[in-house]
């Protein structure tokens, strides 16, 4: 498994297949592969779609700015 540009890139310079993150976690079924959405490209992004990238984030994880978890609300 390599990033996706050395996949891209550089793929046929090797003699094995290189996969990207994304095709790595496709073929174990850690994800799902959508023929509708764009490839994902997002490897260093700091806002990624999946698990495959190092700074991914689960959305439950995320801190929520806007909602109010009602613990310091007068009662």
């Amino acid at each position: 498994i390599a990033c996706p540009r050395l996949s891209i890139d550089w793929g046929t310079a090797f003699q094995k297949p290189f996969l990207t993150p994304y095709e790595g976690a496709v073929s174990l079924k850690l994800s799902k592969y959508d023929h509708d959405k764009p490839y994902p490209m997002d490897f260093y992004a700091s806002a990624s779609l999946g698990a495959w990238t190092p700074n991914h984030k689960p959305a439950d994880l995320e801190k929520q700015t806007d909602a109010c978890c009602g613990k310091c609300k007068d009662k």
